[in-house]
């Protein structure tokens, strides 16, 4: 069932955003491949594996230069399994967002604030109903909209809805998850008198020629120990980001998503969504923006198509009969 997007990367990687955001990724040097050679460890390894090399049978020419070789290796082995496994558990729990739930209604109240104006929308949707009545304007600014801007903002809501639905990643939040933690730098805290536990990631800003400046940006979830799933993540952009030769440049963004458990069976449902921005796109300022979303009133019901029964062979009788 559609519901409010769980993926913060998925929301501004569909966006022109990901522009900038997507080549910190792919360009820069992975950072467990990062090995400090001059480190007291990396040495004594070093000097321990020159020594079998020179003790073998058939010494190895320029041991030293081998040694250096094979101990980096080993650290940058180690450093990728250490780091896949201290993500692990965070992996699971954005594994789990992408679990079926199965069709629910909710009310999404938005409030988009440009330059210190604000416009107040009240939406619902409710897959009970056919694709036309998905989604129902329910007010904008305490207004109710007459019936042709009902269906305008109907089939203008139910066109994005479907062009976001046919917009596939090549990888799932979890995959992207493993992957970034093996790029960027992290650390995980645990206090002992929290039920929760906090990844935090960094990147430093980039500078990509003839794509753009990255810009350096930090990456937080928080998930809960006792329940196993994730009930917040962040992003901020620490330093102005641009692409296209600087035709587009964000200035600043940040973004928040908070989750809850509706069902225990169930993955956490997005319970407000909120994004800051400002940024210059072809020599146009947007302006200080504020989005906020929230989502209330979930309730369980039966998805369209399942109201309807089919049943396959030679009608009988009662088939026919009305119930």
């Amino acid at each position: 069932m559609p519901l409010p997007p769980p993926s913060l990367f998925r929301v501004l990687f569909g966006s022109t955003a990901a522009l900038v955001l997507l080549t910190s990724c792919t360009v820069p040097k992975a950072s467990f491949r990062k090995v400090d050679e001059t480190s007291p460890e990396f040495r004594a390894a070093v000097a321990r594996e020159t020594q079998q090399l020179q003790s073998a049978d058939q010494p190895v020419a320029d041991a030293a230069k081998v040694a250096a070789q094979r101990v980096k290796a080993q650290f940058v082995t180690a450093e990728k399994e250490r780091r896949t496994a201290q993500v692990a558990p965070l992996v699971e729990v954005m594994a789990a967002l992408e679990k079926p739930r199965g069709c629910w209604a909710y009310t999404a109240t938005r409030t988009k604030t440009v330059d210190g104006v604000p416009t107040v929308t009240i939406e619902t949707f409710d897959p009970f109903q056919s694709e036309e009545r998905l989604w129902t304007l329910v007010s904008r600014n305490g207004q109710p909209p007459d019936a042709k801007a009902q269906a305008d903002y109907r089939e203008e809501r139910l066109r994005k809805w479907k062009k976001s639905l046919n917009k596939k990643s090549r990888h799932s939040d979890a995959e992207f998850m493993a992957r970034f933690a093996r790029l960027a730098d992290f650390e995980v805290t645990a206090p002992d008198d929290s039920a929760h536990t906090t990844y935090t990631f960094g990147r430093e800003r980039t500078k990509v020629p003839l794509v753009g400046d990255t810009g350096a940006y930090r990456q937080t979830f928080v998930v809960d120990r006792t329940r196993q799933s994730l009930q917040q993540r962040t992003m901020e952009l620490q330093s102005p980001a641009s692409a296209l030769a600087g035709s587009f440049k964000v200035d600043r963004l940040h973004s928040t998503a908070d989750y809850t458990v509706i069902e225990p069976a169930l993955p956490p449902f997005v319970t407000k969504t909120a994004v800051r921005y400002r940024a210059h796109v072809f020599g146009n300022d947007t302006g200080d923006i504020v989005e906020e979303t929230v989502y209330s009133d979930y309730r369980r019901v039966k998805c369209y198509d399942d109201r309807f029964e089919v049943k396959i062979g030679v009608p009988q009788v009662s088939d026919l009969l009305p119930e």
